[in-house]
């Protein structure tokens, strides 16, 4: 394989629609952070692997037509273009999901990540009305014993936006008026979603990231 000399340009952010692109042909192995996310939601595990060189947030990096592929679980990922490049590939939810980078005459680089338990929520049921002058309980199934905790959050357009980590033991309580009334409207629907992360091992020859994520989500309709 052969690599040209690359002067990496270092971007805000590779979200940043501006942002050059780069062909990883020209780029070393030693030069490409890779980033691995699956997310486990309704049932689905969407998968997907950003390249980039200068770091996470550097040159956004496309794979080239000299042998470098991306797959999981022997999915290969298909290219995604919109303000960035990313591969992307949707399958039924495992417990591990393997990642498999490859290039001509090196690797395969493998790297994983055991998902973290399915996110059930018990309460509120989807479509409950509740007032925001009485508390309420979030409930869900207490199935992960090594937990590090989980991300609590709730948004509706008539509420303030409440994000909190708490403690994954199933239960968490929403006192009276912690539901905050924008100015808006008087009601409206509010989303409450967990959400629980697993860190997962990067092939020791690579830098990057692995995570996976597994969210429960319901909904209620917030009143006065």
């Amino acid at each position: 394989m052969k690599y040209g000399t690359v002067l990496a340009i270092v971007c805000v952010s590779i979200f940043f629609a501006g942002c050059p692109r780069e062909d990883s042909c020209n780029i070393r192995t030693g030069g490409i952070y890779l980033s691995f996310n699956v997310l486990e939601k309704d049932g689905a595990a969407t998968v997907t692997a950003t390249f980039t060189v200068g770091g996470p947030f550097g040159t956004a990096l496309s794979l080239g037509d000299c042998g470098d592929d991306i797959t999981v679980n022997a999915v290969p990922l298909q290219a995604k273009q919109g303000a960035f490049v990313y591969y992307e590939a949707t399958l039924a939810p495992a417990d591990l999901y393997t990642f498999e980078f490859t290039r001509d005459g090196e690797g395969p680089y493998i790297s994983e990540v055991v998902a973290p338990p399915t996110v059930t929520i018990t309460a509120p049921v989807q479509g409950t009305a509740i007032s925001r002058a009485v508390a309420f309980d979030v409930t869900w199934e207490d199935n992960y014993e090594t937990s590090p905790g989980i991300a609590l959050f709730i948004g509706g357009s008539c509420v303030q936006g409440i994000l909190a980590d708490i403690g994954d033991n199933g239960l968490y309580t929403i006192n009276a008026d912690d539901l905050e009334l924008t100015d808006v409207e008087d009601s409206c629907d509010v989303t409450i979603s967990l959400t629980r992360v697993a860190t997962g091992t990067m092939d020791p020859e690579l830098e990057g990231s692995i995570q996976a994520k597994s969210v429960g989500e319901t909904w209620i309709t917030s009143n006065p």
